[in-house]
């Protein structure tokens, strides 16, 4: 395990630096690095192909982790290390250590972690496995979801979940989300028949647990529109959920991208709001986040359309909630060419509603990843602000889950799957940012008659005093 501390240094201008403030106070706010410290965790069984990383979740108060590796495990009875594993981490004073790793007790199967959720208070976890077999054929690839628990004896599976509604279930599980205590989960379920004909409307399930004890008390086809994908997230409470579709078509064709509000869904099968960005957008909600108060989300659109070159320009996009209305609040960066490419790939939002990072695709790495971190303060939504950049092996088109940030957004975790090692190829790892500040983010830029008193006032101070040592007596 690695970890790098660092620290910024700050050198006290000298006089000539005065006079030259009131042109450095005009210009534009001034962006700086947020200090922090960084963690990368390996998998315990380094092997190529485990896609270490390809799944991350942290909890709210940022000390546990989950990490999924498809591929990082022994399969049973056999020598090959090609069937899934969930790690857990968790954080002490000492730093990050490996408290367990889960595995399914029916056996293992490539796929299983491709896709996690964590309840907030991490007493829950929900294991996606879209690579299973089906019952009914091994040549099918199944989708099933296990539930694990944690109590005094640490992490027990709680139950196999296998959809009742349809046969196959194919590919269930591919998202998912969790509210705390576990009490409600959304999942992703299999494509089935949409109402108008197309064969590929895909369904979201939500499962209730009281006493550990699972019930599918509803299923939806959100907007009764299709698509390959489905993004998912929720509140805190389990009243709010939020369904990106960034593929989606109706009635056979294209609409763009969606994003749909449902209240209470366990209960509700109609969207009680749609999500709308202000400017045309081809894949919003490829990645979404949702705070705990289900009233400020985030999505990402990394094939919006911009400016010169609309085929690399990317955006993502926040958006909050007043009364029942929902608003676009901010859209970032996407203003031409030179933009991040991919920039909102993957997403993710404190549960405070307060900080949000965006993962893009670096111009000079095709698998390297930039980070970036907006923080919402006095009103407004600040940066993006770079956090870290050039990461190897971040960029994986299959993987929906690899970037995770704690309630208060002070730990950003960004899995790097297919990072090699010295066993093969991706082996995978993951990057943990710690004690990132929001104060850093960004030093706002005065205007208006405070920056100008300011700019004479510090002039005027750099004169005065540069004129006392010039009149000052030699000793």
């Amino acid at each position: 395990m690695h970890q790098q501390l660092r620290r910024s240094s700050v050198r006290r201008p000298g006089l000539w630096t005065l006079g030259l403030l009131p042109f450095l106070l005009a210009g534009p706010a001034a962006a700086v690095s947020p200090s922090f410290t960084t963690t990368d965790l390996t998998s315990p069984i380094p092997n190529s192909g485990a896609l270490f990383g390809s799944a991350v979740r942290i909890s709210e108060d940022g000390k546990t982790a989950l990490v999924g590796a498809p591929g990082g495990a022994p399969c049973p009875g056999t020598a090959e290390r090609t069937c899934g594993a969930v790690y857990v981490y968790g954080r002490s004073q000492a730093g990050w250590s490996l408290e367990a790793t889960l595995t399914p007790e029916d056996g293992g199967y490539p796929g299983f972690g491709g896709a996690l959720a964590l309840s907030p208070d991490a007493t829950v976890a929900l294991v996606g496995g879209a690579s299973a077999s089906c019952p009914e054929s091994a040549t099918i690839p199944c989708g099933l979801l296990y539930v694990f628990s944690r109590g005094g004896a640490g992490w027990t599976q709680e139950k196999r979940i296998v959809d009742a509604l349809v046969s196959g279930q194919y590919q269930q599980g591919i998202s998912l989300a969790l509210s705390t205590a576990g009490a409600t989960a959304l999942v992703a379920g299999p494509p089935q028949s949409c109402a108008y004909g197309a064969p590929s409307c895909r369904t979201v399930h939500v499962f209730t647990r009281d006493g550990g004890a699972w019930t599918l008390c509803n299923g939806f086809l959100p907007g009764n529109q299709s698509s390959g994908t489905l993004t998912l997230a929720m509140s805190r409470d389990g009243t709010t959920a939020l369904v990106g579709m960034p593929d989606c078509s109706a009635s056979g064709g294209n609409c763009g991208s969606q994003l749909f509000i449902y209240a209470n869904p366990a209960a509700n099968q109609l969207p009680t709001a749609h999500v709308d960005a202000s400017s045309p957008s081809h894949g919003l909600g490829f990645s979404i986040g949702l705070s705990g108060d289900g009233d400020v989300a985030v999505a990402g659109d990394p094939s919006h359309p911009c400016g010169d070159q609309p085929s690399v320009c990317s955006a993502g996009f926040i958006f909050r909630r007043t009364g029942s209305t929902w608003a676009e609040e901010r859209r970032l960066p996407a203003t031409d060419s030179s933009s991040p490419l991919s920039f909102g790939a993957r997403v993710a939002l404190s549960l405070d509603g307060g900080t949000a990072v965006f993962e893009a695709e670096n111009r000079q790495c095709s698998e390297c990843a930039d980070l970036f971190l907006s923080k919402h303060r006095d009103g407004a939504w600040s940066g993006p602000v770079p956090l870290a950049s050039s990461l190897p092996g971040a960029i994986l088109p299959i993987s929906i889950q690899p970037l995770a940030i704690s309630g208060d957004g002070t730990t950003v975790l960004l899995g790097a799957p297919v990072t090699d090692c010295a066993a093969g190829q991706d082996c995978g790892t993951v990057h943990i940012f710690e004690g990132v500040s929001a104060d850093a983010l960004e030093v706002p830029a005065l205007g208006g008659v405070g920056l100008a008193l300011l700019a004479l006032l510090l002039a005027a101070s750099g004169s005065l005093l540069l004129l006392r040592r010039r009149l000052r007596p030699a000793r």
